[in-house]
């Protein structure tokens, strides 16, 4: 696996798009979600993410006529799915490894499109669905699944769509794509009055809204077990979330956490003991506040 910088540049073109927008209103929807379908960074693995994964087995598989990057981990019959967050890749979950092959599980991740080391500039609700289950076809079904963020979505989405998989933990999860394009108008200032008809313009693109995927409307009939984790100090996903997804699916179990942030929550040694003490279904506790040690050993988020 390469172990290339972060191509930041993305950041940059979806900055001038998203600002273009503001001034070519007759083509600001278009703008708009060109520039929201692109990861703002590429993000390969890290020399100390990829120590984390030795013995693991790396493929390349082809999705859209794109290539699509995965790593595996052993191969026994219970499997779970580590599945990242948007601008991030399948490294980021690597300290979730050693946790599930001591409970016997073996583990497949897969860097979505436009993300890692798949190929592609940019990517979507839909084309990282898409690609997340064809790749289950061939590492499938799951005994398990860890998402991160907009990975939560997709692993959502994806088992609405047939998706065979048991028990399911989501960490730092939005309601829904319409909540970080919301995010993304309200940061480049762009008025309310212009975002009714920018949202029409993405319905007529997609074939259906984007609140459609909200989770309140995906889980409506998923049954599955889900374990919710959220911090309350995350700056990209707000808390706020971590009740909707608690108000969609009721029967799901919870930890909040404090001080961790959106992406140290992944590396957290309680955080991972709990999700996979709920893969393998044993008891979890509700509650969990880091302690000053974990904070000064943990990286930065």
């Amino acid at each position: 696996m390469s172990k290339t910088q972060s191509q930041r540049w993305r950041g940059l073109l979806v900055l001038f798009v998203s600002h273009l927008a503001r001034i070519l209103r007759p083509l600001d929807g278009r703008l708009l979600v060109w520039a929201f379908c692109v990861p703002y960074m590429r993000v390969h693995p890290r020399p100390k993410d990829s120590k984390l994964l030795d013995g693991a087995e790396y493929f390349t598989s082809t999705f859209n006529k794109r290539s699509v990057g995965w790593w595996r981990i052993g191969n026994e019959k219970k499997r779970v799915l580590l599945m990242h967050g948007w601008a991030g890749n399948s490294t980021q979950l690597a300290p979730w490894v050693a946790g599930l092959r001591a409970q016997g599980f073996s583990i497949v991740a897969m860097d979505a499109p436009a993300h890692g080391e798949s190929s592609g500039l940019r990517a979507c609700m839909e084309t990282t669905t898409g690609a997340l289950l064809e790749f289950a076809k061939e590492t499938g079904p799951y005994e398990g699944v860890v998402a991160h963020s907009f990975g939560g979505l997709t692993v959502s989405r994806a088992l609405q769509e047939g998706l065979e998989a048991n028990r399911i933990v989501i960490i730092s999860s939005p309601t829904g794509p319409h909540y970080f394009f919301r995010k993304m108008m309200k940061i480049l200032k762009i008025p309310e009055k212009r975002w009714i008809p920018i949202d029409d313009y993405l319905t007529r693109r997609m074939g259906y809204s984007l609140p459609d995927l909200d989770v309140k409307n995906v889980w409506s009939d998923l049954k599955n077990p889900v374990f919710v984790v959220h911090d309350q100090q995350d700056k990209e996903v707000n808390f706020s979330c971590h009740q909707e997804w608690l108000d969609a699916i009721p029967h799901a179990k919870d930890l909040i956490t404090d001080g961790f942030g959106h992406r140290r929550i992944l590396t957290t040694a309680k955080v991972i003991d709990a999700g996979i003490s709920f893969l393998a279904q044993t008891a979890v506790s509700s509650v969990e506040t880091p302690t000053d040690d974990q904070v000064a050993h943990e990286a930065p988020a």
